[in-house]
């Protein structure tokens, strides 16, 4: 139980340490260390065409590392969907497991957060210069509409409906549910589940395997 408390709340740091109202960083490390990956660079605008003739999703992030309030750590930033379906996975099964009132308050507290910063910022995940990170997107005009989206609309779609399904089981506020039952219907996410694995040998990926078993855990 020791153990579990302190891996939540080193996961609740994650959220804290942004200074948002509900962003999570990818990682954090001490202030001293200066071997990261994805160090901050600075590009070119040549480099910048160059990235997004290679990777239409390229987003130009130069500062991904930003130094904590305090100034003890460094924490990375461009979270992306893998981050946050791990930690919904634990949330709820801390939550239901080990939490004791006191900590299932603090648990729904941080997880209300996070669900309405995804919510608010019209389901995606936006960063703290509010544009949306690369690969946190659940939306339903990308998932439905936007042909580059296609590949991850049903895992996307498994993703979104169990954050909102971890949210309404540890805060129990009914809002959540609405929300689970308005993309389901009205947005059809309910169909984009039956079909979540890809198709095209081209795109398989074990990630995404892994990915959705941490998720229907949540459903």
């Amino acid at each position: 139980a020791q153990h579990a408390r302190e891996s939540y709340r080193a996961m609740e740091y994650l959220q804290t340490v942004t200074d948002s109202p509900g962003f999570v960083a990818r990682t954090v490390i001490p202030a001293e260390w200066d071997r990261m990956a994805d160090r901050n660079r600075t590009y070119t605008p040549q480099q910048v065409a160059a990235e997004r003739v290679a990777n239409p999703r390229f987003r130009h992030v130069e500062n991904r590392w930003r130094m904590s309030r305090d100034g003890k750590w460094i924490w990375k930033g461009d979270t992306s969907s893998d981050e946050i379906s791990g930690h919904y996975f634990a949330y709820g099964l801390y939550y239901d497991l080990v939490a004791d009132d006191q900590e299932r308050r603090r648990v729904a507290q941080l997880v209300r957060r996070i669900t309405d910063h995804i919510i608010d910022g019209g389901y995606v995940l936006r960063d703290t210069d509010g544009q949306p990170t690369l690969w946190g997107v659940w939306a339903p005009e990308r998932l439905l509409d936007d042909p580059d989206w296609q590949p991850e609309r049903g895992s996307n779609s498994v993703e979104i409906l169990s954050f909102l399904a971890v949210a309404h089981h540890v805060t129990g506020d009914d809002k959540y549910l609405r929300e689970i039952e308005r993309l389901f219907g009205e947005k059809r996410y309910g169909e984009l589940i039956l079909e979540p694995k890809l198709s095209a040998p081209s795109e398989f990926t074990y990630i995404d395997d892994q990915l959705r078993a941490l998720s229907y855990c949540g459903l």
